[in-house]
Order: C-alpha cells, then structure tokens, then sequence
C-alpha cells in the first residue's frame, strides 16, 4: 500500500512556474517541495510512487542538477523467508484466475528477469501475506516504463551521488512486521478487485496535482475500516517519519539535498511537512521540469480488464501548502 537542495540560481533553472503560495499555481511539470532550512540552505523533497505505473508525470533528469545529496528512504531488498512445499492457508481460496494475475504482476515487478511462476508459489506459501500483497497491489505498466525511483536514482548515479538513507533496512523490516496479518491479507485480496486500480488511479493523480492529501483518503478507503488505516499509518508512517526527522533534518540542514520518499508520508498532521514546520524550516509548493511525455495508454492497458483514461489536463494544478495546517 507509494522518492534538494540546489542554489536559488539552479532552482531558478528547474522550475518551469512560481512556487504556490496563494491558493493554487497552474504550471507545466511535476509537484514538489521546497525545503528551506533555518540556515538559509535549501533543499527539494518529492513524493514518489515507487513502482512504474502509466499516467504519473515523471520529473526530467536536469533537476537533479546542482544536488550534492540525494536521499531515500532505505536501500536494498527485502530478505523473504524460506518458501515451503505447500501454500499456505491464506492463499488456497485463490482462484486460476487470481494465480494467473499475480503471477504477471511478479514478472512487472521484476521486468520479467525471474521465474514468475516459482516466485509466485514461493510467496503464497509464506505464512504471512505481506510479500503477496505487496507484489498483488503492484499493477502491471507499459514495458520500458521506469519508475520514479528509478529515474531519479538514474539521475544520481550520473551524477556521481550516493544514495544516503533515512532508515536502516532493519529498521524498516521490523515495522513491517508490526503490522497486524489481517491488514495484509485484506490488502492481497483487495488488490485483484478494481478498487485497488482506482486506488492506484487516485494515487497518481494526487502525485500529479500536488494534493498529497487525496493520497492518504485513498489509502483509508481501501482498507477495510477506520481502525485497520489509523493502524496501518501510525506504524508504516507516522512512527517511520518521526524516526527519520534527526537524519533528515542533518541532510537538509547541510543543504542541496534532493529527498525521495513515498507520497503517504508528505500530507496530515503527522506527515513530513507538517514535523519539518513544526522544526522551523519553510516548506513551499513548487513544480520540477517534467519529462517528455510518452503516451502509452493506447498501447498497454494499466492491468487485465480495466484500463483508465489519462489525466485530461496537461499541466498541474498545485495547491499551496504554504500556510500552516
């Protein structure tokens, strides 16, 4: 269930509009943030989507120019458990049909360079549900289509910079598993229903628009009751983006960071923009130099059965997040 600094003369050279500080900006390109420490020093943060998906407007490589940091939230994969010689309990009602959708969403994820058909059986015989769900929600995009994750990691290592972390892989993997086993399974069934493509339809359109808010309604209205999404958010985002505020603040405070995180933890009261505010450091709305555009709608559904039109409007409407929440 969704990763700046440069000098002003740079910023100046990536932003194709003003940074929003009334109601709302109209410009050209992809939403982010300006980050301004107390010091002076200035930094970009963006919300990433972090698998590929079709629609998203993507930031080009340029605005990475003039970063002498870039920043993400951990790095490395996640270390599954041995698979059994069985599935497990959760996993025998699937239907063909479900096994079949699974099994391409695994060849997505991994651009088809694995055994699909024997990842997917090793998954659905874990006792949790967790890799599962995280692989179900992953909807197929067109082929060659990069995520954001990777274009801006692209971007880094042209540029000759390392990836610094907000969190130890440990640290991220314990929190994963505090949540509840119910909240996964839930999140694995749902995701082969078109609920979980509107959901994802309503995540890039809020990455797009700028209304990071919309992000979080979204998450809320796929799970399965208040409680699950108050639970859900207080351990994979709250308590991780409280975690992460002592390094942050070091990366930014050092300047020219360019910070990559998933757009959930931006929005709310316990969100990074909120805790940096509440830090005293300035956190302003402004638009990143998109990309070419490459129409792939045409060319490849978003997922078996049900694809979306893209967004009708060209250019981003970025609400201001300039006053104090």
């Amino acid at each position: 269930i969704l990763r700046l600094a440069l000098s002003i003369s740079t910023l100046a050279a990536l932003f194709l509009c003003e940074s929003a500080i009334a109601q709302s900006t109209t410009c050209k390109g992809v939403p982010a943030l300006t980050v301004i420490a107390k010091n002076g020093e200035r930094s970009t943060l963006i919300g990433s989507y972090h698998v590929a998906a079709a629609g998203l407007r993507q930031p080009a490589k340029s605005v990475m120019d003039g970063a002498t940091r870039y920043v993400v939230e951990h790095t490395g994969p996640s270390e599954m458990p041995p698979a059994r010689t069985q599935r497990a309990d959760w996993s025998k009602s699937l239907s063909e049909e479900q096994i079949t959708v699974l099994r391409q969403r695994v060849g997505c994820t991994h651009g088809f360079s694995i055994d699909s058909a024997k990842l997917t059986e090793d998954i659905l015989s874990f006792e949790s549900a967790e890799y599962a769900s995280s692989y179900a929600i992953s909807h197929c995009a067109p082929p060659k289509l990069l995520s954001r994750d990777k274009i801006l990691l692209s971007a880094a290592n042209e540029r000759g910079l390392r990836s610094w972390v907000l969190e130890a892989n440990v640290q991220v993997e314990k929190q994963r598993r505090d949540v509840p086993e119910h909240i996964y399974r839930h999140t694995f069934y749902t995701a082969f229903t078109p609920a979980s493509e509107q959901g994802q339809r309503r995540a890039i359109d809020a990455l797009n628009s700028g209304n990071y808010d919309e992000i979080t309604s979204a998450l809320r209205d796929l799970a399965a009751n208040q409680n699950d999404a108050d639970t859900f958010r207080r351990v994979m985002i709250t308590e991780r983006n409280r975690a992460w505020m002592p390094n942050l603040m070091r990366y930014l405070d050092d300047g020219k960071a360019f910070v990559n995180v998933g757009g959930a933890h931006l929005p709310g009261p316990d969100g990074l923009i909120q805790l940096l505010r509440d830090n005293g450091y300035i956190v302003e709305a402004t638009c990143l130099q998109a990309e070419a555009a490459v129409d792939y709608w045409a060319k490849w559904p978003i997922s078996r059965g049900l694809s979306f039109a893209p967004t009708s409007a060209s250019s981003c409407r970025v609400r201001s997040i300039s006053q104090r929440s």
